[in-house]
């Protein structure tokens, strides 16, 4: 039996003994995927089109692929040592140099105050201990609801006292208005589990079905304390389309795990009340 399979069998055996026995049985057709597949979808080509010369505006019947954004540069596409790639954002895309930086982004693009997230912006300056004005990319330059513009520097947190002392040495030469804050960003705030809960939140923003959220309402007016991930599950008609919407109810702060682990069937979750 693999690693991958025992943790598997492991985890079905789990939901049996905390009773969510009914969590493993297998899936319909019609549940399977949900919200990431689309029959009507046909497959095309990355056509960017051109009229005398000009781009044309994205239309129904023209497609540009989206830009980078403000990005000062752009990493190469392959690497021996970390993991390269780009997320679509809005109207554009932004990249990433290592799994740590795609971590983070999820978890700055799963909040809900943050207006734009911009990838390799700004450039900032500072001068080093030799009396040298040296340039330095921030990985992501941050915007909040508020107008409030924050450049996030990316590194293990194995490297901060080093990046802290660059970040002071930036804000020392400044940033001629281009942000208002230098922040340091490591892997305690771009966790694994963070990450994937991110990766559902933003599932959900764009899946959700509003009928099945005012189902679990509903439901959540019974209940009281707290109760599991799991429980939500009961009695649906389409488990998938019920996870969607129990995760943009904790999206929206409704429901909220208190443990800050990844949430799964398993999870304990409670209910906010106004």
């Amino acid at each position: 039996m693999s690693v991958v399979h025992s943790r598997k069998v492991a985890f079905r055996h789990e939901r049996d003994r905390a009773g969510l026995g009914h969590l493993n049985r297998p899936r319909r057709s019609e549940e399977k995927i949900s919200g990431m597949q689309d029959t009507n979808l046909m497959c095309s080509y990355k056509l960017r089109a051109q009229h005398n010369l000009e781009v044309t505006p994205t239309s129904e019947k023209y497609w540009n692929p989206p830009s980078y954004g403000l990005a000062s540069r752009l990493p190469p596409s392959k690497s021996a040592k970390t993991a390269r790639g780009s997320v679509a954002y809005g109207d554009h895309v932004i990249p990433f140099e290592s799994e740590l930086e795609h971590r983070i982004l999820l978890t700055l693009m799963a909040r809900t105050d943050v207006a734009d997230i911009q990838g390799q912006y700004p450039v900032l300056r500072f001068v080093d201990a030799n009396g040298k004005t040296c340039k330095h990319t921030a990985d992501f330059c941050v915007r909040f609801t508020d107008g409030y513009e924050v450049a996030v520097v990316v590194k293990m947190e194995r490297k901060r006292a080093d990046m802290l002392l660059l970040i002071e040495r930036m804000k020392a030469y400044g940033t001629d208005g281009a942000v208002d804050d230098i922040r340091f960003l490591s892997e305690k705030n771009g966790s694994f589990e963070a990450a994937a809960n991110a990766r559902n939140v933003l599932w959900s923003r764009k899946w959700h079905d509003q009928n099945e959220i005012e189902q679990v309402l509903n439901l959540l007016k019974k209940l009281q304390g707290f109760f599991r991930f799991g429980d939500l599950l009961w009695g649906c008609g389409n488990m998938s389309a019920r996870r969607v919407a129990i995760w943009r109810l904790i999206d929206q702060g409704i429901l909220v795990s208190t443990t800050g682990e990844e949430i799964t069937e398993l999870t304990w979750l409670r209910k906010i009340t106004a």
